[in-house]
């Protein structure tokens, strides 16, 4: 028999309580334990109290729900391509890749920029890190993430 509680077996109860004795202490965790049964009876009946009012809400509407979840389930069976899936994980390492690839020309066109005007003299050579200063600037955009530290190099 597999005792769960919302997906908290009984291993991870017994240290949960452990736990819980160590830093709580048994006066505490009393106390603890009896807020927990208020707010979870509080929690019950809010949400029996809702399901009630749901319920009266569909028997005043005179719905047959039954015979609205066949109808559609029958279109949702008439669709011949299903429906794409939202990846996030891929949405996520487009938008990386892009900010990163963004940032990557920036920098290269800020240093090529540097490296140009490093052949001049030295007074040529203050304004020409100016210029690249300013180029960096400039070519940033406002789509372009601010803080981009975290990104890979």
């Amino acid at each position: 028999m597999d005792f769960n509680i919302l997906g908290v077996g009984v291993p991870e109860m017994i240290l949960i309580f452990l736990l819980m004795i160590t830093i709580a202490g048994p006066k505490r965790m009393i106390k603890w334990a009896y807020e927990l049964g208020k707010y979870t009876a509080k929690f019950r009946a809010m949400f029996q109290e809702t399901m009630d009012a749901f319920k009266r809400e569909i028997d005043a509407s005179d719905l047959d729900l039954s015979k609205e979840v066949k109808e559609l389930g029958k279109l949702a069976s008439s669709v011949s391509t299903p429906l794409p899936r939202f990846d996030i994980v891929k949405e996520a390492n487009k938008v990386v890749n892009e900010s990163s690839a963004k940032s990557a020309e920036s920098t290269k066109n800020a240093s090529s920029a540097a490296s140009a005007n490093s052949a001049d003299s030295a007074s040529a050579n203050t304004s020409a890190s100016t210029n690249a200063a300013t180029n960096t600037d400039s070519t940033v955009s406002d789509d372009q993430p601010r803080y981009d530290s975290w990104q890979p190099k």
